[in-house]
């Protein structure tokens, strides 16, 4: 776990990387909400990223941990579906839930499932490594849903720009850190 906490910058330019990369089925359109549904590492990475944009987002932010979605999310929803190993039973019922309310949906994972069910249904699923445990695996969960907001307008790009270079002063810095830590 140790070498997974000290790889963390290199995690970040790897997730930048395939945000940067991935080529959204989705066209940018309008919502009235944004539901971010997983549990673990996965949910945690949705409750970051609801505090990084607190106060920029025009529409409700919610982080859902639950097996089910709140009775708001509809078809005016999106909802980004979070599950690293992509077998999560609460995180896949809530899949579920989203594509029978008709929500936008677009599933971050690495594979299982979840990829399974974006593949079927023909919805956007960016794919991560795999073969962690989901509480090392931040980086790539938080900046794909930033990629995420960014790509239907609902956040600026900038974050590349400030996550690229958090990770620039946390390789240079890394020793320091670590000793400070101690």
């Amino acid at each position: 776990m140790k070498n997974l906490v000290n790889g963390f910058p290199k995690q970040l330019k790897e997730a930048i990387a395939i945000g940067q990369n991935y080529h959204f089925k989705t066209a940018p359109k309008a919502f009235s909400n944004v539901v971010v549904t997983g549990l673990g590492g996965s949910g945690i990475g949705g409750s970051i990223v609801q505090n990084f944009v607190f106060g920029t987002l025009a529409v409700p932010f919610l982080v859902n941990k639950e097996y089910s979605l709140p009775e708001f999310v509809d078809n005016h929803s999106l909802v980004i579906v979070c599950s690293y190993s992509g077998n999560t039973e609460e995180t896949l019922e809530s899949l579920h839930k989203a594509h029978e309310d008709g929500a936008t949906i677009v599933c971050i994972t690495s594979g299982g499932k979840v990829a399974a069910f974006a593949k079927e249904h023909g919805y956007d699923c960016i794919l991560v490594p795999g073969g962690m445990p989901p509480r090392s695996c931040l980086g790539y969960s938080v900046v794909q849903q930033l990629f995420v907001l960014s790509h239907f307008g609902l956040i600026k790009d900038t974050f590349v720009a400030e996550l690229t270079h958090s990770a620039i002063s946390l390789e240079e810095n890394g020793a320091e850190i670590r000793a400070y830590a101690r």
